[in-house]
């Protein structure tokens, strides 16, 4: 199955790279299978997960960053205090 197969290049992390640690996987994905994965995450995985599972989530949300998580965690520290 070609679609569930993906072209993997190793990129280099720094400028001269010595050993296998020095490089950063890229997967080359097929399009039918990024659209098939976002079908799959809207119509079905989604749905299924309640706003409180992800209130203290920031990656996995539309809208999350690290910006939003270091906002809240600033908040909550500010309570705390």
């Amino acid at each position: 199955m070609d679609w569930l197969t993906a072209v993997v290049t190793p990129v280099p992390k720094i400028p001269h790279p010595t050993g296998l640690t020095d490089y950063r996987p890229i997967s080359v994905t097929p399009i039918l299978s990024r659209v098939a994965e976002k079908i799959v995450v809207r119509q079905w995985l989604r749905p299924a997960i309640t706003a409180d599972m992800l209130a203290d989530q920031f990656g996995f949300r539309p809208t999350g960053s690290t910006a939003s998580a270091l906002v809240h965690f600033m908040h909550r520290a500010t309570l705390i205090l």
